[in-house]
């Protein structure tokens, strides 16, 4: 049993790296500036995009939705002095891209 536990500990120093830890699966539970009816907000609109598109959840989540939805934010930014702004008119036709 001695010698299993050192082979243990042994084997664990050495691939500590390659083990996932709960941390990289939840955000940690800080105070954030985002009002909550703004959270409910983009939530309703994350189920009624998926549910109405016929796409999987997962989609919120990757790389490429969240870099496109960064865009888009900065841009309204951007454009937020703006009247009249419609979402039509930024996004690409589909038959341009």
């Amino acid at each position: 049993m001695i010698k299993h536990q050192k082979s243990c500990q042994t084997s664990n120093k050495n691939n500590r790296s390659e083990y996932s830890t709960i941390k990289q699966y939840f955000r940690p539970k800080t105070s954030s500036s985002i009002p909550r009816t703004m959270k409910e907000k983009i939530t309703n609109a994350a189920v009624e995009l998926v549910s109405l598109d016929n796409r999987a959840f997962e989609l919120i989540s990757g790389d490429g939705f969240i870099n496109f939805a960064q865009t888009v934010l900065d841009v309204g930014q951007t454009l937020s002095n703006r009247q009249n702004l419609n979402i039509l008119d930024l996004l690409p036709h589909p038959t341009t891209v």
